[in-house]
């Protein structure tokens, strides 16, 4: 017990002793350090930014009515990235202008602007002048001047409903003035007016595309040639035409073309070939009273497409009637193929028919204004129509090609003279008639600096055959282009035409002998021989200065008969985008 006690004792003062000695060991110590900052070298974080776009919408593009295929450029363009066709890049420029003149008298302008251009609507106007005054002898070596003035204006909107179609409208007027002189004398004037009104939807959803449209217009002369003809002719026409298209896949498809076109016609005259009697008609008559008629085509064209790398066909039916006096109504196949066994050869080949051609007094205007106001026409029809043509190359920028076609035509309309009245120049008459032409061409490209093609196309002709495509009744046409561009900057081309052959009948009744019927005589009005120069300068992106001289050979000929074409003639101009 006694020995426990000191055993406590001890180990109570040597604690006590521990804690002393720590009260006197505790001291306040103040430690200064200076900082140096260290620069150390930075490393590039492995990340590059990223863009994410919408999800692009596929848009097809539809198959090509020709089988010749497009040469293949040397460089690519690239196309930014867009969610939808509407937002392509558009060009930066909102207008436009060109402006150009030539001795005597030769004037053309062409100007036009986006009022507005946003991401969904574009609105834009546009006007066109083209003036000429010339002084030339004609084919009775009496020189005469010739006018002829026209200008048209027009407005356009186009709107992008979204991704589900666009919506288009357009409204023009158009107005001309002109002399027609006959053979000796150049003293009446006419002048017609014009007007068009355009509505339109496409749209492409998944599997189906289709487009609708519709247009309405009036044309009409300002008077007739003669007391003979004492009214001139007006017109009211309009037309509504869809196309739809379903795929089952992007090489199969089905689709139907349906249109109708029609065009009302009042105070006008048709061509009756009447030949005299030997009782109450001591000379012929050509003229019926005056009527108003409505001439009218409606058409509707369903077909089968496929569509692959070495071989493309379509496979349809045109159905069609047409209406003037009576009705006619023609069904027969259309059906296109497109042969490409190799890169540098194709084939293709085109059987159709049954389309009719209304021969509008504003469609015949639009190919020649030397139209005789105050008739009217029945439409045409083909009856059948085969064409073929084959594209060899390109080899070493070398390509030649080799075409044909032959076929028949119903009433097919074409410029004739009617008897030997003045009152009844500038008309048409319509026949049965056979066409036939061929041709081949030769074309080379070396780079971006030169181009030429050379190419030769022939028809037979006759009272009732020749080429539906040529009024003016060639035998064949010879054309070489050559097109050269020393710098970047400059294009210079030279080109020559050869039309020989051409020609016009004279279509009439006998007075003289009342069981001859009619009769048919063949006027030639001349060859083109025409050597053209033209060339265009790029100054600026903006700004360019062109020139373009035709017939520098001052050759002669009739642009149709009785109406001299013009001699040296062109113009020189500039161009600015703003």
């Amino acid at each position: 017990m006694k020995l426990r006690y000191i055993t406590s004792l001890a180990v109570a003062l040597a604690t006590a002793g521990i804690a002393g000695a720590a009260d006197d060991l505790t001291k306040e110590i103040t430690v200064e350090k200076d900082i140096v900052p260290q620069e150390r070298e930075a490393s590039r974080l492995n990340r590059t930014p990223s863009l994410s776009l919408p999800k692009i919408d596929m848009k097809r593009l539809r198959w090509s009515d020709t089988a010749v295929p497009a040469p293949v450029t040397n460089s690519i363009s690239l196309l930014p990235p867009a969610s939808y066709a509407s937002t392509m890049a558009r060009s930066p420029y909102r207008g436009y202008l060109d402006l150009g003149y030539f001795p005597s008298m030769q004037i053309g302008a062409s100007a036009g602007y986006r009022f507005l251009d946003t991401e969904s609507t574009i609105v834009n106007g546009w006007l066109q002048y083209d003036g000429s005054q010339y002084k030339r002898e004609n084919s009775e070596a009496n020189k005469l001047t010739y006018k002829d003035h026209s200008a048209e204006l027009g407005l356009g909107v186009s709107h992008y409903v979204g991704d589900i179609g666009t919506f288009e409208a357009n409204i023009g007027y158009g107005f001309s003035s002109y002399n027609y002189p006959t053979l000796t004398a150049d003293d009446f004037n006419q002048s017609v007016n014009r007007f068009n009104l355009g509505l339109g939807w496409s749209s492409a959803l998944s599997n189906i595309d289709y487009t609708i449209k519709a247009g309405f217009g009036y044309f009409g002369f300002s008077k007739a040639y003669s007391t003979l003809l004492d009214k001139a002719a007006k017109e009211i026409n309009g037309s509504v035409n869809a196309d739809v298209r379903y795929y089952f896949s992007p090489s199969n498809s089905i689709g139907a073309e349906l249109g109708v076109t029609f065009a009302k016609y009042s105070d006008g005259r048709e061509i009756v070939l009447t030949p005299a009697n030997d009782e109450s008609r001591a000379t012929p008559s050509y003229l019926s009273d005056l009527v108003s008629r409505t001439a009218g085509v409606a058409s509707i064209k369903p077909y089968y497409m496929y569509v692959m790398d070495a071989f493309s066909a379509r496979l349809g039916v045109n159905v069609s009637h047409s209406w003037y006096d009576g009705g006619k109504t023609h069904v027969f196949p259309d059906v296109k193929l497109a042969i490409t066994p190799a890169r540098q050869f194709s084939i293709g080949l085109h059987l159709y028919g049954g389309d009719s051609q209304l021969n509008s007094l504003s469609s015949l205007f639009a190919h020649s204004h030397y139209l005789n106001p105050s008739l009217i026409y029945a439409p045409s029809w083909q009856k059948w129509f085969g064409d073929v043509n084959v594209v060899i190359g390109p080899f070493s920028g070398a390509t030649i090609e080799l075409w044909g076609g032959m076929g028949k035509a119903g009433n097919w309309a074409m410029p004739s003279l009617i008897g030997t009245d003045e009152a009844l120049r500038g008309a048409y008459y319509g026949m049965d008639f056979k066409s036939t032409h061929y041709g081949m061409a030769f074309s080379y490209k070396y780079r971006d600096m030169a181009s030429l093609r050379l190419s030769y196309e022939g028809a037979p002709q006759g009272i009732d055959k020749g080429y539906t495509m040529w009024s003016d009744r060639a035998k064949s046409v010879f054309n070489a282009q050559l097109t050269v561009s020393p710098i970047s900057a400059l294009d210079i081309s030279l080109g020559y035409e050869l039309r020989s052959g051409r020609a016009i009948y004279e279509v009439g009744s006998d007075s003289d002998d009342i069981f001859q019927g009619t009769y048919y005589t063949l006027h030639t009005i001349g060859n083109v021989n025409s050597l053209n120069l033209g060339a265009t300068y790029r100054i600026t992106p903006q700004f360019n200065v062109w020139a373009n001289v035709e017939n520098l050979l001052n050759s002669k000929w009739e642009a149709v008969y009785g109406i001299p074409a013009k001699g040296v003639t062109g113009l020189v101009g500039i161009g600015y985008k703003f």
